[in-house]
């Protein structure tokens, strides 16, 4: 009975373990297309260009994170968060928020993670004063 009652403990252990540290070997790619926006000029003509707001590197504080975040709108004028080169170790539940400082008060989530390495966008509600 007490080699049942240990096993079982075990193997309790191990589930939660394996729950913390599986995503670490977790590698999730994904490459979206940039979003693009259509520039007129006094003239009449048309060129394609890209509508990068901001962008800034990614800097490592808690976690090793490579890449860079861009604000893009497109030609709808819709608002996107670019990530580009992006590169981090996967982890439980990891989300993405939008804020002006570290200290998350007025922060605004954008959703989970959608992949620890690669180009992705997420969509900026209109209704956010950037």
């Amino acid at each position: 009975m007490r080699k049942i009652t240990i096993t079982i403990i075990v193997l309790i252990l191990l589930s939660i373990l394996w729950y913390f540290i599986s995503p670490v070997f977790v590698k999730r790619e994904l490459n979206e297309e940039m979003p693009k926006i259509v520039e007129v000029f006094q003239n009449g003509t048309r060129r394609e260009s890209l509508g990068i707001i901001s962008s800034a590197l990614f800097v490592p504080n808690a976690h090793e994170v490579k890449g860079k975040a861009s604000l893009i709108e497109d030609i709808n004028g819709q608002i996107f968060l670019r990530f580009e080169n992006f590169e981090i170790i996967n982890g439980n539940d990891v989300r993405v928020y939008l804020s002006k400082d570290l200290e998350k008060n007025d922060a605004i989530e954008l959703g989970p993670l959608k992949g620890t390495h690669g180009n992705f966008n997420y969509k900026v509600s209109s209704n956010i004063n950037l």
